[in-house]
């Protein structure tokens, strides 16, 4: 018989027969089931009733089109959209860097210019 670790064996003794405490963990489970189902349900209705004060309107990003919220989606944590996430970082850091890195070609032998001119005397007393 395999040698079970120390951790599980403590946890499954209060799983045997006849220690009559499995009745008890399923009332739990069921107790704490239905609070968070009630909790729910109250929100639900405080959501649908209440009137929210203007912030909720932009914090709750109710003003976008359907597209900005399919696309905000797009960027969860799941697995399979890591890639599109970071080709996304990849195109909007794209675009943003394009001008200076292509200015720098033209720029770069106007500052080596002026930083030879005015070191030119830098050893001389």
């Amino acid at each position: 018989m395999a040698k079970r670790l120390r951790s599980t064996a403590g946890w499954l003794r209060w799983l045997t027969p006849g220690l009559e405490i499995k009745r008890w963990l399923l009332l739990l489970m069921l107790a704490e089931l239905v609070l968070v189902l009630g909790a729910a349900y109250a929100l639900k209705e405080l959501y649908q009733t209440a009137t929210l004060p203007y912030q909720f309107y932009y914090i709750t990003l109710q003003f976008w089109p359907y597209w900005g919220h399919v696309i905000r989606t797009l960027f969860t944590g799941v697995p399979p959209n890591f890639y599109v996430y970071y080709a996304a970082c990849f195109i909007a850091l794209s675009a943003v860097l394009f001008l200076p890195v292509g200015a720098m070609g033209s720029t770069m032998p106007l500052l080596f210019a002026t930083v030879a001119s005015s070191t030119r005397q830098l050893g001389e007393t």
